[in-house]
């Protein structure tokens, strides 16, 4: 007996590691892994070649080594690098659509960088909202690859979840502290970025045809008043289904 209770096995890709597989008497038992390792996101590709290419990514605290599935083309729902933005065009929040690849984004208080964006400011919260998007999967995962901006001893709280546009209303919120800690878990490079996954299933989020992304940035106390609220972004992409489950925990040999 388990707490809690198993989930009846559907025939779906579980997407669980297992740990301790071992084999007596013609019985096999194994063990699910409590606490699996985060996959890291991958960066652009290079030394692209008709027989090979090489991948780069971050590496993960405590892993041993890495599978890489390579399929013909990932299913984006969302792709958003923001290299139309640039340090010199200040406040963009009300032209967002002229320096991202879709149309549709909005935003309060975003400020361009170097192919990147930051999001709030040292006195006052910021909001960043995705074009809507349409997924029919039984899942995705947003991947969002940022960093702190705010004084070392300021870690800012995020709000980051997703909505429906035709309901108006939150479909499902990640809520958490960016802290030094957390980049570090995420294999945070020595340029303060990281990539952190979130999933999302429609069986729980009841997602549907006019989905979108959003996030919020706060000050350290989840206050609207105080310091720390900035954070950069310098990239988001939302993945749907079979293939947001493979990519979205670490694998150990």
């Amino acid at each position: 007996k388990s707490t809690p209770a198993a989930r009846v096995y559907s025939g779906k890709f579980m997407s669980k590691d297992i740990v301790g597989i071992a084999e007596r008497d013609g019985v096999v038992s194994f063990s699910f892994m409590k606490d699996p390792l985060k996959a890291p996101y991958l960066k652009e590709a290079t030394n692209m070649q008709a027989d090979g290419f090489t991948l780069h990514w971050n590496p993960v605290v405590d892993a041993d080594g890495y599978y890489v599935e390579v399929k013909k083309k990932a299913p984006f729902l969302v792709e958003e690098d923001f290299t139309k933005v640039t340090a010199s065009d200040g406040d963009i929040s009300s032209t967002l659509d002229n320096h991202t690849s879709k149309k549709g984004w909005t935003g309060y208080n975003i400020k361009g960088l170097d192919e990147a964006i930051r999001v709030g400011t040292t006195s006052e919260m910021g909001v960043l909202r995705s074009h809507s998007f349409n997924c029919t999967a039984d899942n995705f995962t947003i991947y969002v690859t940022l960093r702190k901006s705010a004084l070392k001893d300021k870690e800012p709280y995020i709000i980051l979840g997703i909505g429906d546009v035709s309901w108006g209303n939150s479909l499902r919120v990640y809520s958490f502290t960016l802290s030094t800690a957390l980049l570090e878990s995420y294999g945070m490079g020595e340029d303060g970025w990281a990539t952190i996954p979130f999933e999302f299933s429609k069986e729980r989020d009841n997602y549907g045809t006019s989905t979108f992304f959003y996030m919020d940035t706060r000050d350290e106390n989840n206050s609207d008043n105080g310091e720390g609220y900035r954070v950069d972004i310098d990239d988001i992409h939302i993945l749907s289904g079979d293939y947001a489950s493979t990519v979205s925990r670490a694998r150990i040999p």
